[in-house]
């Protein structure tokens, strides 16, 4: 099963997406406080527009390779809100929580 995606910002950087769990235990261990938001989205479902967006920087943090500096989240907002809208970004979550077997 692939649970990697890409995502192309609105500058034209393509960046990959996971929620795989390895990745997720690393943003815990990273990134601690945004890990705690993300998990509770996750496993109770997204109130608004921007717990979605949330899940989806929190899934570019986890697929981002060592070494490579991230994007910052106001930064990141600036660059999905452009080009996408909430049944893009909604699209976006749901595969990213439940993503498709191939």
């Amino acid at each position: 099963m692939n649970t990697y995606q890409t995502l192309t910002l609105s500058n034209g950087q393509i960046l990959k997406l996971t929620l795989n769990l390895k990745r997720l235990l690393l943003l815990k261990n990273n990134h601690s406080g945004l890990y705690r938001e993300a998990n509770k989205i996750i496993t109770k479902g997204p109130e608004d527009i921007f717990d979605m967006v949330k899940l989806v920087y929190t899934a570019y943090l986890c697929a981002l390779e060592s070494g490579v500096s991230e994007i910052e989240e106001d930064a990141f907002l600036d660059l999905i809100s452009n080009d996408f809208g909430v049944a893009d970004i909604t699209a976006i979550v749901n595969d990213l929580i439940q993503p498709k077997k191939k």
